[in-house]
Parts: structure tokens; sequence; C-alpha cells
């Protein structure tokens, strides 16, 4: 049984073009990383450790081409591991699976592999497409040395297929146990934008063993291992899995582990029970109620201008109201202003050119750093605002309800 459902899951995702879409978007970037940093265009300052004698197709810069492109696919394993168990309760058919003669472990564990073997197929276009950079003819021939099979193939044991694992746990046990995409999606912007600030915090002119062992995504345990190769070495030496990279491996790894475990013992394969703020569950109040015959009103409907003008108020009010106090909004809220107080006190890095902590400059930096988390609170809070009836499964009333269509637009949309 686990076996066809995680064969069910991999070919449910090869049914969808958006698999086909993912394969070749990151196949064009593998490409165009490889040919950019190996100088087949002109002026470009993109290098992934390729200064100086360092080769373009050497282990050391595969390792960091491949798995820094596959890093921006973060976006992308959240949907396909929250889609793995979401699916089912989005289009209603878990009464089936909780019904059905299969076991917990066997559901779990066969959505989970399906959704890591279709993106294992997804980011296998990766290395193609750095293969394909390296060997196209407008690169520069001195930035080009000999090409070794195993350094396609290094970047995935040791950074992309544990990565994978990791990452991916954690958006299946996020979508299986909230039971909602949402959680998913805030949780890998987050992720995302938490790795950037660890790794602001914890650089360096040398990478340090705390600054490794707690770098999730292993880039900073490399750093560490390969910070004293010769040139030579790098252009030739396979990364080996030993020492702090070893370490960092394991450890991750394991959290992984223990998040499917997590996700597995919390889990049931019921609707979950719905309680009250005190925690008890809802009673069935079994008082009858006598009934009383009254003389029912006449409703006279009014479809004025200011009638609909007081409804896009109060809709307003009521959307402006739910967003504000979601917990991802505050969540999304409070990430990025610590990464804005973050960014902001980098002007005082000794890292960089001396410069005093002016107003306009703290202002430019803090901004610049707030951007991209209004950027996906705008894409959250949309989806949220839009999905919102159809979420609750009460679409078809609202479209049903005697108001202008315009007025349910613009309140979502103001």
């Amino acid at each position: 049984m686990l076996r066809t459902i995680a064969s069910f899951e991999f070919r449910h995702r090869l049914r969808r073009i958006s698999t086909y879409v993912y394969f070749l978007v990151f196949l064009l970037l593998g490409i165009l990383f490889a040919a950019a940093s190996g100088g087949a265009i002109p002026n470009a300052t993109i290098e992934f450790g390729t200064g100086g004698k360092v080769f373009v197709n050497s282990p050391y810069a595969l390792n960091n081409i491949i798995s820094y492109v596959a890093f921006f696919g973060l976006v992308i394993t959240a949907a396909i591991a929250g889609q793995a168990t979401y699916q089912d309760t989005a289009s209603n058919s878990t009464s089936f699976f909780y019904t059905s003669p299969i076991t917990k472990f066997d559901y779990l564990a066969g959505r989970y592999l399906g959704a890591l073997a279709i993106q294992l197929l997804i980011f296998s276009s990766v290395g193609i497409g750095a293969w394909i950079g390296v060997h196209l003819p407008w690169l520069d021939p001195t930035r080009v040395g000999a090409n070794l099979t195993a350094a396609y193939f290094q970047p995935y044991f040791l950074l992309v297929i544990p990565n994978l694992i990791l990452t991916s746990a954690i958006f299946f046990g996020l979508a299986a146990l909230g039971r909602k995409m949402l959680p998913v999606y805030a949780g890998s912007v987050i992720l995302l934008i938490g790795y950037f600030v660890a790794a602001q915090l914890s650089s360096s002119l040398t990478a340090s063993v705390p600054a490794a062992l707690a770098d999730a995504l292993g880039g900073t345990a490399i750093d560490r291992l390969t910070q004293y190769w010769t040139p030579f070495e790098r252009n030739t030496r396979l990364i080996p899995l030993q020492g702090i990279l070893l370490l960092n491996r394991v450890l991750w790894l394991s959290i992984g582990f223990a998040v499917l475990a997590f996700t597995y013992w919390k889990f049931q394969l019921a609707y979950p029970i719905q309680a009250t703020r005190k925690g008890r569950a809802l009673e069935i109040s079994e008082e009858v109620i006598p009934l009383v015959a009254t003389t029912p009103q006449v409703v006279q409907p009014v479809f004025s201008k200011s009638a609909s003008l007081r409804q896009f108020l109060s809709l307003s009010k009521i959307q402006f109201t739910e967003t504000v106090k979601n917990v991802f909004f505050a969540v999304l809220m409070l990430a990025g202003w610590l990464f804005a107080v973050v960014t902001a006190n980098n002007i005082i890095s000794p890292f960089t050119v001396p410069t005093y902590p002016v107003t306009y400059s703290v202002l430019e930096l803090a901004t610049g750093g707030f951007f991209i988390f209004a950027f996906a609170i705008i894409i959250f809070v949309s989806g949220e605002l839009v999905w919102r009836e159809r979420d609750a499964q009460l679409n078809q009333i609202v479209d049903a309800l005697p108001v202008q269509h315009w007025v349910l637009f613009s309140s979502k949309l103001a």
C-alpha cells in the first residue's frame, strides 16, 4: 500500500503542467549561472567561487552553482510537500482515506516519499543545466578545466538531497497538522529570510564552527571545510563528507526525521475535534426550545448607492480586521521588523567601509530589508482574501447574496 500511494502521488504530479514548468525554469537557471560564471556573458560579474584561478566546472564551483540555484526552489518545495496531504482536504476527499483500510504510516509515508521523488526529478534539471552551460561554445576557455562526472553528482549527495529531506519534512508536517497551505507558504518565507539573517549574523572573515553547525542548509559548513584549500585543490578535489560537514548533515537530517516522527505522532486519520477556547469539546445541548407562533416580518431589500456604500465600508472593516488578527500576518510583520533591524545594523559592520549611522542611511537599509517581507505579505494577504469564502465553503452562499459585485471586490481590494 505504501508503494501504491507513493506511486500515485508521483504520477499525479507528473500529469501537472507545473512540474514541467519548474523543471524548465531550473534547467535554464543552471545554464544561465554556469554560462555567466564562465564568462559567456560580457561584463557579467556573477561568480560562484570561480574568482582567480578556480574553473567554472571545478567540483568547488559546481557545488556552489547547483546548491545556490536549488536553494531558491524552497517555495516550490513548500508547494509540493504541502500539497501532498492538503490536496485531499481541498478536494473534500479525506473521508475516503479516513475510512479506507490503510494505515497512518502508509498514508503519510506514501505521500511524503512521492512528493520527495518528484522534487528530485525537478531539481535534477539544475545539474543538467550546469553541464549544458559549461559546454557552451561562448565560455572563456581559460575558465574551463577538465570535466569530472562526479562533480555534478557531489552537490546532490552533500546538500540538495539532505536539504530536500529536511525542508520537505517541515512543510509536509505543517500542512498535515495544520490542514492549510497558508502556514506552509508563510513558513517557507520565514525559513528563507531567516537563513539570510543567520548568514548575516554569522558573517566573518572566517567561517566559525558554531555558524557551520547552525547552518541548516550546509553551505557554511562547506565554507569552513574548504576555506584553506588552494586553487589547485578546488579545481581537482571533491568535497569530502567529513569533519564539520558530516556533523552538520547528521544534525539536520536528524532534526528532519524528528519532525517526521512528530508529524506521525500528532496526525490522526480523522477530522479534528472542534474545541472551545477552554479546550473542552463542544457539547450538543438537549434543551427543548418551545415553538412560538409569530408573524414573520417582511424584509424590503434596498439597492441604493448609499446602501452599497455602507456595505462596502462594513465589509472593508471586516476584511481588514480579519487580516491583521491573522497569526501569520503578525509573524511575517515581526520577522520583517527583525530583518530590517539586522539590515540597518549592518551599516556599522567592521568588514565594510566605515559609515556614520545617519538617519537617511539607516532608513534606506531598513526599508530595503523590509521590502521583501512587504511583498510576501501582499501575496499572502491577497490570496487569503480572495480564497477565504472558498476555504470556508461559503462561496456559493456569498455569490447568491443580493450585493453588488463591485462591493465584494472593492472591499477585499481596499
